[in-house]
Formats: C-alpha cells, structure tokens, sequence
C-alpha cells in the first residue's frame, strides 16, 4: 500500500485528535461518571472511529476491525442526539424511561450491532441509514434552537448550543456527501481537509473545557474564603441581623432595582400576559435582556423562563379550580387566562408541578368542599 506525502500528513493530524480525545474521555470519566459523561464519551469513541474508519486506506486492510470501526462511525448521530436531550433535561435518563422505549432502544442497538459488525454494513438499510441519520441530525438543529430564548442558562445557551449546532451541521454535510456518493470524499485533500478541520475543532473545545475547569477551581476556592468571612461576620451580631433582614438581600445589589420590578410586574398580575416572552419582558421593564436572565437564573433559581412562569400560573390555576364560581368555567378558558397560548402547554405544566391533570385537581377540590359542606351541615343539625 502506498502513502503519499499528503496520506501521511493527513494520519497524523487523525492521530493527535484520538490522543487529545482519550486524554478528553479521561478527564470526562474522572470528574463524573454519569448518564451524560457516559455518553459524551461514547461519542468521543465514536469520533475517534469515525477518525480510524475515513483515512485513503483500503477496507481490506481493515480486517473484521472495520465493522466495528462502521457501527461507532454510523451512530454518532444517534449518539449526539441523545446527547443533546442530555444536555437539555436533567431528568433525561433511561431509569425515567418507560421500559417498551428501554426495549425498542436495545432492540435497535442489537440489530445495528447485527447489520454493521457482522454484515460489514452490507445491504440496502445502510442508505436507509442515512437517510435516518439526516433526520435525526434535523431535529437536533430543531430541539437546539426551539427554546434557545426560554433557556436562562448562560453557558449552556452561548457554548452548549454553538457546539450542538455545529455537530449537528457537520453531520449533516457528511451525511449529504455519502448520500449524493460525491466522488470528492474519496480524495486525498478532502480528507487531509476533513482531518485538518476535525482537530481545530477539538483544540477549541479543549481548552474551552480547560479553561472552564480553572475557572470552576477558581470559583470554588473565592466561594470557599467568601463564605469564611461572611460566617465571621454572622457570628458577630447573629441575632440583631437575623431578625431585621429584609427578603431583598437574599438578592445581590446589582440586581435589586431590577427585582423590585419584577416583583411589581408580579404582584400586578402580568404574568398572566399571552405568550410573554424574556425578550418582552425585559422591554417592559426597561431592563437589559442578559441582566434579567441572570437575576431569574442565578437569583431566583429557574434554568428555564417558561418553568419561572409556570411557578406563578399554575398556583394562580389552583385557585381558579379550587373557586365555586368557576364549576363551570372550562380548563381551556382558564389556561387562555393565564396566558398559555394552548390547552397542551397549560395540562403538561400542571400536571409536572401538582402531579395531577387539571380535570383530577378540580374534581378532587370539589369533592373536598362538597365533604366540608356535609360536616358543617351536620354539626348545624346536631345543634
């Protein structure tokens, strides 16, 4: 087998991205090994052979390995895609799961196992494949920019999303090239390039995760000398603090002018606005957009603006239902009320805080107050 110059140019940058990537996947495990570091290692082996599987050699000189090389290349979408629900949800789990989705999951990582290890990906679902990849990869870019603006997170709107996004276009211009069976992927500079392009993007990220650990370190060990001097402090004059504390300095200075408008906004009963969005919310206050995702976030404790919403809408639902005078009042003229555009939206939050839908709330608040009327009206009698 000859090499050319540009073959070996091209190995050698495919095999400082591996190194870096193991080093990465090590540092991943060490930190935490859970549900999400065990899957963004999986997609760095994916990676990796998808690295190993794309070089100009020949597929004989692969062996059986190649099929293995073949499955981990094939379902980095897959891979990504679960990633990305990862990232998203902290409650994205298989143990949350329902076991038939738990079943079809393993049924079709067997017969994907099946078809790319023992096949060698020989038959006709291997563009079938593709094609499923090319959807999947869609609905990454989809679920990524779909509540990009209800995300209060920071880091996980700026770095998180432009690194999903950017997978999820590289995947898909790879994903056109094998469809199309585009000639130029089988050339040389197209995989010295695709190599070349592979490790900028892991140096970022790399020193991007670097950096961002020294930061954590550097966080941690200011919070660490912070909160000795604020117990020092607390320790002085415990008492006579504790008792004249206001609400308002749970909340740092810089975001206290905002919170009393906020708070005013919610007291008067704006919540209630259709469809209210951050972006509006921070023109009606006349509030920076950044400054009041960073009061609702860091302050007040929501990843999410529709969940901050949600904590004042479904109690304000609780007292709709739990109110005589709207027995017959229907669920979906109670959500329109409140603000939801839908009556989907308006039973899926409900039932995520009350643990029950709004027709079970409501028969069950009136069924309480039936019962309270028969125990007055019985004590009346007994009289």
């Amino acid at each position: 087998m000859y090499l050319s110059f540009v073959d070996i140019f091209d190995l050698f940058f495919r095999f400082a991205v591996i190194g870096q990537l193991v080093l990465l996947a090590a540092f991943i495990l060490y930190k935490s090994c859970h549900f999400k570091s065990l899957l963004l290692t999986t997609l760095i082996i994916c990676v990796c052979s998808y690295l190993l599987l794309t070089p100009q050699i020949p597929d004989h000189h692969y062996g059986a390995f190649r099929g293995v090389l073949l499955f981990f290349t094939d379902i980095i979408p897959y891979v990504c895609w679960l990633y990305v629900f990862a990232l998203l949800d902290d409650d994205f789990h298989p143990k949350n799961w329902p076991i038939a989705i738990n079943a079809l999951l393993l049924g079709a990582t067997l017969w994907l196992v099946y078809f790319f290890i023992y096949l060698q990906g020989n038959g006709v679902f291997h563009q079938i494949n593709h094609g499923i990849e090319a959807v999947v990869i869609l609905h990454i870019l989809y679920v990524a920019l779909k509540d990009l603006q209800d995300d209060l997170v920071d880091s996980r709107r700026k770095k998180r999303m432009l690194m999903v996004f950017f997978l999820a276009s590289y995947g898909f211009v790879l994903t056109v090239f094998e469809l199309t069976k585009a000639s130029m992927i089988h050339t040389s500079i197209f995989s010295l390039l695709n190599s070349n392009l592979i490790f900028i993007i892991v140096n970022i990220f790399f020193f991007a995760a670097l950096k961002k650990h020294q930061q954590q370190r550097h966080s941690a060990d200011a919070n660490s000398e912070k909160s000795n001097i604020d117990s020092n402090k607390d320790n002085v004059n415990n008492h006579t603090q504790r008792s004249k504390q206001p609400l308002t300095t749970n909340i740092p200075l810089i975001f206290q002018e905002n919170f009393a408008k906020l708070t005013s906004f919610i007291e008067a009963g704006n919540f209630k606005q259709t469809e209210l969005t951050i972006k509006q919310l921070a023109m009606t206050l006349q509030t920076p957009e950044h400054q009041l995702r960073e009061l609702i976030n860091q302050c007040l404790g929501f990843k999410n603006f529709s969940s901050f919403l949600n904590s004042y809408r479904i109690p304000a639902a609780c007292l709709e239902f739990e109110n005589v005078d709207n027995i017959r009042k229907p669920i979906l003229t109670i959500a329109l009320e409140l603000g939801y555009g839908s009556i989907g939206p308006f039973n899926r939050a409900f039932k995520d805080i009350t643990g029950k839908t709004p027709t079970q709330y409501r028969q069950r608040a009136i069924g309480n107050r039936q019962s309270a009327n028969k125990i007055v009206k019985l004590t009346c009698n007994n009289r």
